[in-house]
C-alpha cells in the first residue's frame, strides 16, 4: 500500500491527478485475536439434534469448511464432479488451484446432498449463512462469535 501511495504522489507532481486517495490511509492494520472452536465445542455442534432443515444445511456446510479448510464461498461453489477421495478446486479468493483430500466426516456430508442439486452443497447467501450460524451456536450453547 505504501508503494501505491508513493505512486499517487508522483502522479500529482505529474498532474496526472488533483488529490492523493491514500492521503486518509495511516496504514496500520487492526489485529483481531482469531476465533477457534475447541473440539469439545465442534462435537457439540456435530452432535446436537436439530430438526430444522435450514440449519441443518447450515451446520452441514460449516462443518465441511471446517474439515477441508474451504471458506463458505468456496464450499458453496463446489460442483458434484469436484469430489472423490480428492477435492480439486480453485479458491475464489486467491485463484489458487487446491487438492484438499476428503475426511469420512466431509464425505458424509457430500453423500447427503450429491445428485441433489447443481451444486455439490445446497446454496445460501453469505449473510443468512451467518445468522443461522449464530442460532446453531446459540442452540449448542456455545458462546463465541463465529464470523
Amino acid at each position: 500500500m505504501r508503494m501505491f501511495k508513493i505512486a499517487c504522489n508522483h502522479c500529482i507532481r505529474m498532474d496526472l491527478i488533483l488529490k492523493n486517495p491514500f492521503d486518509a490511509y495511516d496504514g496500520k492494520l487492526s489485529v483481531k485475536d482469531a476465533i477457534f472452536l475447541t473440539q469439545t465445542e465442534l462435537n457439540r455442534i456435530e452432535e446436537k439434534p436439530i430438526f430444522n432443515d435450514r440449519l441443518q444445511k447450515v451446520r452441514d456446510i460449516f462443518l465441511l469448511c471446517w474439515y477441508t479448510g474451504y471458506a463458505p464461498v468456496d464450499a458453496l461453489n463446489l460442483e458434484d464432479n469436484d469430489c472423490n477421495l480428492w477435492i480439486m478446486a480453485t479458491r475464489a479468493k486467491t485463484a489458487i488451484r487446491e487438492n484438499v483430500p476428503v475426511l469420512p466426516s466431509a464425505l458424509d456430508i457430500i453423500n447427503k446432498y450429491i445428485k441433489k442439486q447443481m451444486k455439490l452443497l445446497p446454496q445460501m447467501s453469505n449473510q443468512k449463512m451467518n445468522a443461522y450460524i449464530k442460532e446453531i451456536t446459540d442452540i449448542c450453547e456455545i458462546n463465541k462469535h463465529l464470523p
